[in-house]
């Protein structure tokens, strides 16, 4: 290895924990700019004066059917990076969310004797399902931040330290520094259909399909579609050229929160940014489209059974945003919630209500300023 006396090694496998990730060591490096960084990094924190061991890239895939697939190459990346960090000894390690691989690789590092503090930000979700994953937290976790208020109280018992740290949306969107000239325009609606391949093909021409049918019934909507990744536009562009949508424009990433700051209503693939329009109080309709073969297996095999899988939903335990899931995501269901958010008035104002709920229960200090202070002294 190339260097010695590493202090932290981070691994951030997904989108959301290469954008945690790069705040939390922003934050720690401004407190130490020669602390000693290293890990899998995806562009964010590439961008940063750390060393990339292995891109998150490599990590990166979804739905079962999909990680099935790619089981041999993520079994030996595993056992790469587990020997990987033992070699390096560092004085702690950072695990982002990713919990089906980071929960295993945590466990196995203390099997090994690791003698460094291991860190895991973002509570797997062992209070919707998988509750046995609380056992394999105890045998591999020194120290768990969680990003909902209720998640601490759920690990009194265990034997790893947890703390809320607020999450770090809700921080990040009551701070924003909005252009207040961006998207002056009445009526719009927001189109969020996800930023990986997979989640555009499978959800944004039904998306794009019902914005045709809403403009002939309502022509003053004006579409606006989000640009996730801007490596995913020309993707983008293709798909609605063949869905012969007319009257849209698109908004870059940089320009999400101006636009959800806009919206009038909104239609999302589900994932993070349903959260983001919720905390921007947004009616928005929850879209995911699933292989039949994957919602066997999350049904019959994983035994996931929630009442909600809208994160939005699952927080508020209750129906705050219309969901269509596999089956359910019909292009009539979809055309009448859509129809619904942008005309009825009592509709939009029992969903902005909890959602301004929602914001002020989340909203805390700035978690990654929490959480570089909680893993600081283990640098020492």
């Amino acid at each position: 290895m190339p260097f010695k006396n590493l202090d932290l090694f981070i691994v951030a496998a997904e989108p959301s924990a290469d954008k945690q990730g790069a705040e939390i060591v922003s934050s720690l490096l401004k407190k130490t700019p020669s602390l000693n960084v290293a890990g899998v990094l995806g562009p964010k924190l590439r961008k940063l004066p750390i060393k990339c061991l292995m891109p998150m890239e490599k990590l990166l895939v979804m739905g079962f059917v999909d990680v099935l697939m790619a089981m041999p190459k993520i079994i030996f990346r595993f056992f790469y990076l587990k020997k990987m960090i033992l070699r390096l000894n560092p004085k702690a390690v950072l695990f982002i969310d990713y919990p089906e691989f980071n929960l295993r690789l945590e466990r196995a590092l203390k099997r090994k004797k690791f003698k460094g503090k291991i860190f895991h930000h973002i509570c797997p979700t062992v209070w919707a399902w998988a509750k046995s994953r609380v056992n394999i937290m105890n045998q591999g976790i020194d120290h768990l931040f969680t990003i909902f208020p209720f998640e601490k109280d759920l690990f009194t018992e265990a034997k790893f330290t947890a703390d809320y740290v607020g999450h770090p949306l809700a921080y990040k969107i009551a701070n924003y520094p909005y252009n207040p000239v961006s998207f002056q325009k009445n009526h719009i609606l927001g189109i969020f259909p996800g930023s990986r391949t997979k989640e555009l093909s499978r959800n944004l021409p039904l998306q794009l399909a019902i914005t045709k049918q809403l403009l002939a019934k309502h022509p003053n909507i004006t579409p606006i579609i989000s640009i996730g990744s801007e490596d995913k536009k020309p993707f983008i562009d293709k798909i609605v050229q063949q869905s012969g949508l007319e009257k849209y424009q698109y908004a870059s990433e940089e320009e999400n929160y101006d636009l959800m700051k806009n919206c009038h209503f909104a239609v999302a693939t589900s994932g993070t940014v349903t959260l983001e329009l919720a905390l921007h109080k947004v009616p928005t309709v929850v879209t995911f489209a699933i292989k039949m073969v994957d919602l066997i297996i999350a049904q019959k095999i994983l035994k996931i059974d929630l009442p909600f899988f809208c994160i939005v939903n699952i927080l508020c335990q209750k129906f705050i945003f219309p969901e269509l899931f596999g089956p359910n995501l019909t292009p009539n269901k979809l055309f009448y919630w859509m129809d619904l958010l942008y005309l009825d008035t009592a509709t939009r104002e029992n969903i902005v209500y909890h959602c301004d709920q929602l914001a002020k229960q989340m909203l805390k200090n700035d978690p990654s300023h929490e959480i570089s202070k909680k893993m600081y002294p283990s640098f020492n």
